[in-house]
């Protein structure tokens, strides 16, 4: 204990302190002092109680530098600049003090030794449950450990609720104003991480509630945090000196029961599944605040890509080198890795159907592998996030179906035939065929003419007949005297909506009954 900690346990009313107070020193025993005693004098670091008729004896080389609670039996002689004395006027006063320090320091030492038993229920494989009640049990506070996502590992027995009352049980992640207070505090991925910060907090009846807080480290990783927690008072330094080394074992613990995590993506895997399951704050700026603990900005418009690892076994050190490699590629996004897929969130401020990530590069980023990515459309609510995460994942699949050489698969491309690929009835398929449409690809083959392949092409670039022409090799003349063969033999014109959309119908209808190649392209017999 250091000489301020001694000295604030004695009643304050009964002592009067004299020279200079030593500090940033620590003591390690009592003793009470009668007769020849000059070995024990020679100890700097233990706390001597006597009478000042027998401290006037001393010389000043037995009493510079050192500790003295003396009883006045008689009055004390001038001091040197160096010695540290405390007068206690009535000798039972004096007595008791002696006994109630010496008692505090048997009781500092059955609490090092205690730190020291944590190792065995780390041994014997005690949980963390088991191992923070103890380390509150020596600290004498309520306790818990969080990981890295800021979610609790563990709490004390009787965890109070003026500690985190606004805490998600489910997913035990803190709530929103101690996650500020963290943040404001520099705790929340800091760049130089200290071993010990205590800090301060209010309620709005005057209550003070104060964090005595410490990183638990592997290495030079952090993997979590130990907190300690006070109401009205303050935690004594010969107990908040305890924390570090309680950390360093709540360490060992955690590395051999792999109850932690090195990064950040917990913490984002935590807000995932908190939007897949509805349990998002009903205020977006809430959210979008949370995301921005660990530096991302949530904007308006967002997407998701979706990366499918489902074809093929990856091993996970492979599957993590992967998502560090298209992270770069998805701007303004954050990922999160689960079994068979990576799930990345990206935004925008500005307003774009399909996203503006660079599609061939990450085609080629995947060339060595046999994952394929999803798109969703845009989205701005973040309440719809599960659906677009399962539309993103729709997407490959309809993708594979149709298109299996693409590898990246945006929704919006991809829609009707989503639409087309989820009729489970394969003979209701036919009924999505626009009769005129299909006496035109009749007419085609019987004649051996590419008129439905003409109408196609046209329908992806109406409003640039020129290059449409140029595409399917033909002078634009021709291009417009085929346009008008269509409309004689489906009798209907194909200017309006609706008739557009049962056109662009059947051709998807035909893609996925694998007939398109052969009907409209002819390039399959």
């Amino acid at each position: 204990m250091e000489a301020q900690e001694i000295i604030s346990l004695l009643d304050s009313d009964t002592i009067t302190i004299k020279g200079t107070p030593i500090s940033e020193r620590q003591f390690t025993g009592v003793a009470l002092l009668s007769g020849p005693m000059s070995m024990t004098l020679r100890n700097k670091d233990v706390v001597f109680f006597s009478p000042v008729s027998y401290f006037n004896s001393l010389p000043n080389d037995f009493i510079d530098d050192r500790l003295f609670f003396l009883y006045v039996d008689e009055p004390l002689k001038p001091l040197s600049p160096n010695s540290s004395i405390v007068l206690i006027s009535h000798r039972n006063d004096w007595l008791e003090s002696f006994e109630f320090v010496a008692q505090e320091f048997r009781e500092l030492q059955r609490k090092k030794e205690q730190v020291l038993k944590l190792t065995r229920l780390v041994n014997r494989g005690s949980s963390l449950k088991s191992l923070i009640n103890a380390a509150a049990s020596i600290i004498g506070t309520p306790a818990c450990i969080l990981d890295t996502s800021l979610s609790f590992l563990a709490s004390s027995d009787g965890f109070p609720t003026w500690i985190a009352d606004g805490a998600d049980k489910t997913s035990g992640m803190l709530p929103e104003d101690a996650l500020n207070l963290m943040k404001h505090k520099g705790l929340i991925s800091p760049a130089q991480p200290s071993d010990l910060v205590v800090f301060d907090w209010y309620d709005d009846k005057g209550n003070v509630f104060t964090n005595h807080f410490s990183f638990i480290h592997s290495r030079d990783n952090i993997i979590g945090s130990i907190s300690f927690f006070t109401k009205n008072e303050h935690l004594r330094q010969s107990r908040i000196e305890m924390i570090p080394a309680i950390s360093q074992i709540v360490s060992i613990e955690m590395q051999k029961s792999n109850s932690y995590l090195l990064n950040k993506s917990l913490y984002y895997t935590h807000l995932f599944r908190q939007l897949e399951e509805g349990k998002y704050p009903e205020d977006t700026d809430q959210l979008r605040l949370r995301f921005s603990f660990f530096g991302y900005q949530l904007k308006k418009y967002m997407h998701i890509l979706l990366v499918d690892l489902s074809r093929d076994y990856m091993p996970s050190e492979r599957v993590n080198s992967l998502a560090k490699q298209l992270h770069p590629l998805v701007p303004n996004s954050i990922y999160v890795i689960n079994e068979t897929e990576i799930i990345f969130l990206l935004s925008d401020d500005d307003i774009h159907e399909e996203s503006l990530c660079d599609q061939e590069v990450i085609r080629h980023a995947l060339a060595d592998t046999a994952a394929d990515v999803g798109i969703s459309s845009i989205y701005l609510n973040p309440e719809r996030t599960p659906s677009y995460i399962t539309e993103a994942r729709r997407s490959v699949l309809t993708g594979r179906k149709v298109d299996p050489d693409l590898r990246v698969y945006p929704f919006p491309r991809f829609r009707l035939l989503d639409i087309v690929s989820n009729v489970m009835d394969g003979s209701l398929l036919y009924s999505y065929r626009y009769p005129p449409l299909v006496h035109v690809i009749d007419t085609d083959i019987e004649n051996d003419t590419y008129l439905t392949l003409t109408l196609y092409e046209y329908l992806q670039n109406p409003t640039d007949p020129e290059a449409v022409a140029e595409k399917l090799f033909i002078h634009k003349n021709t291009l417009y005297y085929r346009l008008g063969k269509i409309r004689e033999i489906m009798g209907h014109d194909f200017k309006d909506a609706e008739t557009i959309a049962c056109i662009q119908m059947t051709f998807h209808v035909l893609r996925i009954q694998d007939r398109f190649d052969k009907l409209v392209t002819r390039t399959k017999k």
